[in-house]
Formats: C-alpha cells, structure tokens, sequence
C-alpha cells in the first residue's frame, strides 16, 4: 500500500513508494495487483480485497481509448504503444472481478480487451501473442514474444468459455496452448523440455495451461512445465535452495544473487 497514489484521480499504483514523490503508474503492474487482490478476496472474503480490485480495474479503464479500436497503453500518459502486458492482464483482471461479483459489467470489459488483443496482438498463424501494437506511425506490431503475454491470452480464452460456453473460446484456448508449445519449448540434450524466458514470465503461461487442463483433462502442457521444474529442482539451486534464472543449469549461478523475479515464481509453481 505504500506505492498507492491518492494524489491523482483515479487512485491507482505507482511504481515506487508514494513518499519517494509522484512517478510513473503503469497499467500492467497494476493489473498484478489487481489480480492478486481478488484472488486474496477469492479465499478471505475480506471485501475491502474486492474493493482495491475494483479501484484497479477503474484506474485502468481511465487509459483505454478508441485509437486502433481500443486497448490501453503500458504507462499512464504515454500513447507510443499498446502491449500486451497491459491489455492481457487488465483482462484477466476483469474476468476475475466478473466472476467473484456476477457483475455483468466486469464480463464485457473482459470481452472488450480479449477481441481486442485477439485482434490485434495474437499472431494467427503461430498461435502466440506479440509484445505490442506500436500507435506511432500509423499503427504496427512489435514482435517480440514473451511467454506471459501468450499465457493472459490463454488463461482468458478457457475462463470465457466456462462462463459463456461459446466453443469458439475453448478452441482458440487450444491453438494458444499448442502454439506456445510450439514456439516457447526447446530440449536439453538428455530430452528434457525447458522455455528459456523468464521464470515468472512462464508461470503466467502455466496459469493458463493449468486453466486448461481443469477444462479438457488433457496434460500435456502442464507436464512439460513440470518435467521441467523437476530437472531445475535437480539441476539449477544454490547451497541456498534458490532456483537459477536458467532451469537447464548449463549456466553455474551457484555464487550469483538471486532475482525476485526468479525465486518469488516457484511456490506458486509448486501450490
């Protein structure tokens, strides 16, 4: 709560403790925290959890316009693009709050930013989604892919098709689950899947492979994740039992300090 910023309406997270001043807010981490807060609602009931999930979803809102048919940009205030870090958790923020509150209303905002990260942000014939749609010059993609932004898209396809039962949902769930699988895993010599992204960055792609698994018992892609956590939990720890940035362990980071990013991913993996 120390990087929540009431000087600016609407309130909303910024990235660094509000006594240090006013600095950038930016829309994806605010989805994180968004997300984990109706999630804490999910088992606490705590209602002042829902409401800080609903103050987030406001804040973003307050940055969607209807340039390139909508989509919310990375930071509060600068119009250079639209990712898919920003637009992808806003969206399973909102189909979160849709289903803790049956609020109609949190369903088509999830609906709004899925057509449009479908549309403008999922590569149709890889079946992954790109890093951004850059808004300068007339509007184009930036490439990039990272495994988080494929994962958002996935996990909100599956939750789409539990609460409407459309199949087009579950079908498109498929293609992103099998396309990542496609683009993001390599082996090790010894046979063993690995994604070389961050740690983190591929639990987000887990939530949406395990959002799947729930739905079509099909394991596949879930067991690649955990073939590969299990080799790293043999191969890639310190004395310290903290986890390498890099599962396959052909990088010795033994003596290395260890990233937030890379340790804070593994009890969820393991919950």
């Amino acid at each position: 709560e120390q990087y929540y910023d009431t000087q600016r309406v609407p309130f909303g997270y910024q990235a660094y403790p509000v006594r240090f001043g006013r600095v950038d807010r930016y829309y994806d981490d605010n989805g994180l925290v968004g997300i984990d807060y109706v999630d804490a609602y999910r088992v606490t009931k705590n209602p002042a959890h829902l409401e800080k999930a609903k103050q987030v979803m406001t804040f973003i809102l307050s940055g969607w316009d209807d340039r390139f048919e909508g989509g919310v940009t990375w930071l509060e205030g600068v119009d250079d693009q639209k990712p898919a870090c920003s637009n992808g958790k806003a969206l399973v923020l909102a189909l979160k709050l849709y289903e803790a509150t049956g609020d109609v209303y949190y369903l088509e905002t999830g609906r709004r930013f899925y057509d449009w990260m479908n549309k403008y942000l999922k590569d149709p014939e890889r079946n992954v989604v790109w890093n951004s749609w850059l808004t300068t010059s007339g509007g184009k993609v930036h490439p990039d892919l990272y495994t988080y932004n494929t994962g958002t898209l996935l996990q909100a396809a599956v939750a789409l098709y539990r609460f409407t039962g459309e199949p087009e949902y579950l079908d498109n769930a498929r293609r992103l689950a099998e396309g990542s699988y496609r683009v993001f895993f390599r082996t090790t010599d010894d046979g063993v899947p690995y994604i070389d992204d961050l740690p983190w960055f591929n639990l987000v792609l887990f939530r949406g492979y395990h959002d799947l698994y729930n739905v079509t018992g099909d394991s596949k892609y879930v067991d690649a994740l955990i073939e590969s956590l299990d080799y790293a939990w043999d191969h890639a720890r310190d004395r310290a039992g903290l986890f390498y940035h890099d599962w396959t362990g052909r990088t010795d980071e033994s003596r290395q300090p260890k990233w937030l990013l890379d340790a804070s991913c593994i009890p969820e993996f393991y919950a």
